[in-house]
């Protein structure tokens, strides 16, 4: 088994965005000169299976998640599927999927790709206080697409996240702000309406 770097924050006091937390990791990791998989992935999130079994196959040139979704014509579909916590259990949500499948977003409960893409495009969450809490994996991976060509993929991968989130005003304005960045861009997302 594979040895893994684990970087933890514990947001409970000072609350800091997320995509601020994510870049220190980043920037953290890359000072190391740790080569390999970075998962960033909610504090209520598992993965249900090993993780080398996971990622030995990939590409390291793609962006990669458990459930994400496309946009075919005016339809979002989502790919992926994963455990779910929904009032007080646990559902199957999603579509099952035996390859990975391309997808125009992952959900922001567990993103992943390879230090080489950080490395080599420096990719970074966006900052904007809009997106601290809300469609700030959704915007990594338009922003690696658009502006870098780099594709995201769901892949078949045993998991569970615990809470199911509640769409309020504030993703409304992270998803302004999105399709503000990316007006010629039309993406579907997991927590989102068709846009």
């Amino acid at each position: 088994m594979t040895e893994h770097k684990i970087l933890k924050y514990d947001n409970t006091e000072e609350n800091i965005p997320i995509p601020i937390r994510y870049n220190d990791a980043i920037d953290k990791l890359l000072a190391s000169n740790y080569s390999g998989w970075v998962f960033f992935v909610h504090n209520d999130f598992s993965i249900l299976e090993s993780i080398d079994n996971i990622v030995d196959k990939l590409e390291h040139t793609h962006l990669y998640g458990p459930i994400g979704a496309i946009l075919k014509g005016s339809e979002k579909i989502i790919y992926g599927q994963i455990l779910q916590g929904h009032n007080g259990g646990l559902i199957y949500h999603g579509t099952k999927i035996d390859i990975p499948t391309l997808v125009d977003t992952v959900d922001c409960q567990c993103l992943f790709l390879h230090t080489d893409l950080l490395k080599k495009y420096n990719l970074r969450f966006d900052e904007n206080e809009v997106l601290s809490f809300h469609q700030y994996v959704e915007d990594f991976c338009l922003n690696a697409n658009v502006n870098y060509g780099i594709k995201t993929y769901a892949i078949p991968m045993k998991c569970k996240h615990f809470s199911w989130g509640k769409l309020n005003n504030d993703f409304k304005l992270a998803i302004n702000y999105i399709n503000s960045k990316y007006p010629n861009k039309k993406w579907g997302g997991t927590c989102t309406h068709v846009y």
